[in-house]
């Protein structure tokens, strides 16, 4: 209980109640507000823009990351959902998701269909939203003014919905990088549009630590424990020169990782002697994730002449062998980090045109089983400078998108295959269909019966039991249905 006093002379006695029962008494006592009245629309525009809104039932609608791609969660606060309720969501246009043993419920991120759904779940269960946070503003009545922007890496099942609040989002993140990296107080016609050039200091944790090159960054603060190659990636990050204005970066050590650099790096005492960067010791790190990664191929069945025939058989093991793509996703990306922070290194030339095989492989698979997050067959934002560098010296773009070709689903797709040898066949239509469903069952869940079935026919290929043309009819099949359903999905209702 506590007692309060107003201006006017008046007093109180009443109840603290906490932001966990908020929603619930204000529903109890039927206050309405502005929030209130928010629409299934105005609710998701505000999840997407990194708000959460909490509703009247106890019920949280934020913004999450899974499998790496945005998505509308309905929270269900800890609460048992009864069947009423799981039906009531559902036939409104949620969507049911088994994820790690976990039954999840979702909406779509689409902001018509999205704000449908929404619109109909708080009309068959009586609810509306409540409270809405966000804590931009109050990061900046913290830190101060516009150069302060918090880049925060997403871990929702992590953090509080505070900082979920925070969260950019993938557009407004990339708008934030790419104009950080234009001068504060520039005054060219050409950045006065550009409101993030403002921004000088970026909070951030666990982010930025790879496919960040800033040279125009000039001071590093370091306030957690860093350990091995996040605190190489770290100080990577602000050691680029920059014009005649930087030659190399300043690093403030607030952890006092620097009085420890030895343990913090876990390396042996003699092996950095006075030098702070143990570089030979980074360069053997290469060397031997280079070879972890390069034996996933084995040579006698994947020749490193740059043939067609040689990468299709190597995307057909990141897809059959089982722990394979993971293993040649993470190995890539840690081989990239070194690669940056060690060229140019003259003891790594005969590194350089295997690792632009490996870059070429690591290109078309993204492009091929990715297209929603790898637009075209080309160096991206995520490459450094020195593998841009690389990927231009080395590798041919054009003649990749004419010998690896971008498709389209529609009633050509199959004709277009009909030349292609079985397996380069079978991997194109698994491609398209591991894509195209992965990107509509997030929108609609009349997908995910076709999504089961191909893990079904995916299954069946690795245990050895479908294989050859049985395999082709079966992709075959499942394409014609694909296909089906998106063309239905189109129609106007």
């Amino acid at each position: 209980m506590v007692r309060i006093a107003v201006d006017d002379g008046r007093r109180f006695l009443g109840r603290q109640i906490s932001q966990r029962d908020l929603a619930d008494t204000l529903n109890r006592l039927n206050v309405q507000s502005t929030t209130a009245k928010m629409t299934g629309r105005e609710i998701v525009k505000a999840v997407n823009e990194g708000k959460a809104v909490i509703m009247s039932n106890g019920w949280t609608m934020k913004k999450v990351r899974v499998s790496n791609e945005n998505r509308i969660e309905i929270d269900l606060g800890g609460k048992f959902l009864s069947m009423q309720a799981a039906r009531q969501i559902t036939e409104s246009g949620g969507i049911y998701e088994r994820i790690g043993w976990e039954g999840r419920y979702f909406i779509p991120t689409d902001e018509k269909r999205g704000g449908d759904a929404m619109a109909a779940i708080m009309q068959k269960t009586g609810s509306n939203a409540v409270t809405v946070k966000g804590g931009e503003d109050a990061l900046r009545e913290r830190l101060g003014t516009e150069a302060v922007t918090a880049v925060i890496s997403e871990a929702p099942q992590n953090d509080s919905e505070e900082i979920q609040a925070l969260y950019l989002g993938e557009a407004k993140r990339k708008k934030l990088l790419n104009e950080f990296l234009i001068p504060a107080r520039s005054g060219q016609d050409g950045h006065r549009d550009k409101p993030y050039r403002k921004v000088e200091v970026l909070v951030v944790c666990d982010m930025l630590l790879t496919g960040f090159d800033a040279p125009i960054l000039q001071a590093l603060y370091l306030d957690k424990k860093l350990l091995n190659h996040s605190l190489l990636q770290t100080i990577a990050r602000v050691n680029r020169p920059y014009n005649e204005m930087k030659g190399h970066g300043l690093v403030l050590d607030y952890y006092g990782i620097f009085d420890h650099l030895n343990e913090a790096l876990n390396y042996k005492p003699d092996e950095l002697g006075d030098v702070a960067f143990p570089f030979d010791t980074i360069r053997e790190h290469f060397r031997n994730t280079f070879q972890q990664v390069w034996a996933l191929f084995p040579q006698d069945t994947v020749p490193r002449d740059g043939s067609h025939d040689a990468f299709i058989t190597a995307m057909k093991i990141l897809r059959d062998v089982d722990g394979t793509e993971k293993q040649f996703d993470a190995g890539y990306r840690n081989l990239r980090v070194l690669y940056e922070a060690l060229q140019p290194d003259e003891q790594l030339r005969d590194f350089v045109r295997p690792y632009a095989w490996l870059t070429k492989l690591y290109m078309l698979y993204r492009k091929k089983f990715y297209p929603d997050a790898s637009k075209s067959i080309e160096a991206t934002e995520e490459d450094a400078a020195r593998t841009r560098e690389l990927i231009r010296e080395h590798i041919d773009v054009d003649e990749l998108e004419a010998e690896f070709p971008t498709y389209v689903l529609d009633e050509h797709f199959l004709t277009k295959l009909k030349d292609k040898k079985p397996d380069a066949k079978a991997l194109d239509i698994e491609a398209m269909l591991s894509a195209e469903l992965r990107i509509h069952l997030d929108q609609d869940e009349s997908f995910r019966p076709l999504s089961e079935k191909l893990q079904r026919i995916i299954d069946e290929k690795r245990a050895g039991t479908l294989a050859g043309i049985a395999l082709i009819e079966e992709l075959e099949s499942l394409t014609e249905a694909v296909r089906t359903v998106v063309e239905e999905a189109k129609r106007p209702t």
